[in-house]
């Protein structure tokens, strides 16, 4: 490898320019199908993984990584059969964050929590997104937040979730994938009140996005989602969490040392970053979201202004 980066650093000494290029780059993404990429981690409080994120006590009870047949709440069967009820489609197959219930004998707090942390030396701009269903009778108690800290600094909260306290007299429906409208276990209406709300958007029972900026900047971003919630049935579900430099930021691809253009003088920051397995978007020269050997010849071409 030591042989390698040397041959890299005499070819691309040999080379000098300067490029104005951008655009967005995903600076993690956690599928949770697979590790999150780009080495960040992610620690779950409590791992339900062995019971899919069942509480073992509490099998009616989720916190965790799980599929849609997790429980009954969760799937949502009307296409297949007569069922009345569910979040996420016959369609959705893979894995995703899932919440009912977490305030129970295996959990008496209630609280529970996600935390990621990633290398982000030198960003700025950063943005969380991620995508989110929920179905149910919600209340004041049920509280989503995701915080943002940098390098073990204070946390920035990017937002709490609330609720709609829907008047007795309204209504408010969730359509199932067969088109018709859900009905909770031991009811005949469809009138199911007091939806989640995220940012001043109704969460339904379909995935929808979600984006919120980041500020600050530092070497390493942790980033911690917290969720409590007592009762049911109320799930939640959340899916593709990431991070990413906004557009409009402008990361300068082969720009290493920040300094506003693309040099030889970026050639030693692109060697220590690459040997040392991190990340920085400006490195990121194939734009695939990691930083790898396949950034090399990029990063060359950029230099050599093409």
């Amino acid at each position: 490898m030591k042989t390698f980066l040397k041959l890299l650093k005499i070819t691309a000494l040999l080379i000098f320019s300067t490029v104005d290029t951008s655009g967005q780059t995903v600076i993690f993404i956690d599928t949770f199908d697979v590790p999150p990429t780009n080495g960040a981690t992610r620690l779950l409080s409590i791992n339900n993984s062995a019971t899919n994120g069942q509480f073992p006590g509490c099998p009616s009870d989720v916190f965790g990584i799980v599929d849609r047949n997790v429980n009954s709440d969760f799937a949502d069967d009307s296409a297949i059969n007569d069922d009345t009820f569910g979040l996420v489609s016959s369609e959705k197959t893979d894995l995703f964050l899932g919440f009912a219930d977490t305030d129970n004998p295996d959990n008496p707090s209630g609280d529970v929590s996600v935390t990621w942390t990633v290398a982000t030396i030198g960003q700025t701009g950063l943005r969380l997104s991620f995508d989110a269903a929920a179905i149910g009778d919600f209340e004041d108690t049920d509280i989503l937040t995701f915080t943002a800290s940098f390098d073990g600094g204070p946390e920035e909260t990017l937002f709490t979730s609330t609720f709609i306290d829907t008047p007795d007299g309204d209504t408010f429906t969730y359509t199932l994938e067969d088109g018709s409208l859900a009905i909770p276990a031991f009811s005949n209406s469809t009138n199911i009140q007091d939806p989640f709300v995220i940012d001043g958007q109704t969460v339904i029972n379909e995935f929808q996005s979600f984006v919120f900026p980041i500020s600050g900047s530092g070497s390493q971003l942790t980033l911690t989602l917290n969720y409590n919630t007592n009762g049911g049935p109320e799930p939640l579900a959340i899916d593709n969490v990431a991070v990413t430099v906004d557009g409009g930021g402008g990361a300068l691809k082969g720009d290493v040392n920040l300094d506003g253009s693309v040099t030889f003088l970026d050639i030693n920051p692109f060697i220590v970053l690459l040997a040392a397995n991190g990340f920085q978007a400006e490195a990121d020269c194939d734009c695939d979201g990691d930083l790898d050997f396949l950034d090399i010849q990029p990063f060359i071409n950029i230099l050599a202004g093409q």
